[in-house]
């Protein structure tokens, strides 16, 4: 039969939920330490090179909860804004730093204790915060700094 004879068939549902249960399994067997650890701190001999990979993708995977706005939520791109931002805070918990993160409406600043380590953050945790408006909760492998107003 040439190619000018082919006719085009129509795709039927039963093909479409097949696609899409394959595309299901797919998706689960790819991402599969953080399908059995959402929410939880990922394990980190996952034999992946870059096994804080999984602990980010959390992060990404939490980002689309009702997408709230992130000042550091970007790809592989970081722009220059974002960058200066992120310098001016290596200091964090001090006046400059609060009160630049106040200024572009950052409310909470959330560390995670299992990314710092070799950071510029590695020891914002025994830093004080008294004076600044703010407050620090810990919650389980991370540290919520709320920034008042």
């Amino acid at each position: 039969m040439s190619a000018s004879a082919r006719t085009r068939r129509e795709v039927s549902m039963r093909e479409v939920g097949a696609l899409a249960a394959g595309a299901i399994v797919l998706s689960v067997v790819m991402t599969w330490p953080l399908v059995l650890h959402l929410g939880e701190n990922v394990p980190k001999d996952l034999t992946d090179p870059l096994p804080q990979a999984w602990q980010i993708a959390c992060y990404v995977l939490w980002s689309t909860d009702g997408f709230p706005e992130l000042v550091n939520g970007r790809s592989s791109v970081e722009p220059a804004w974002t960058a200066r931002l992120v310098r001016s805070t290596h200091r964090f918990p001090n006046r400059a730093s609060v009160e630049r993160l106040r200024h572009v409406g950052v409310r909470s600043v959330i560390l995670d204790l299992d990314l710092v380590a070799g950071t510029p953050q590695e020891h914002v945790a025994a830093r004080p915060i008294a004076g600044l408006g703010i407050d620090r909760e810990r919650r389980s492998h991370a540290i919520v700094y709320d920034i008042d107003p």
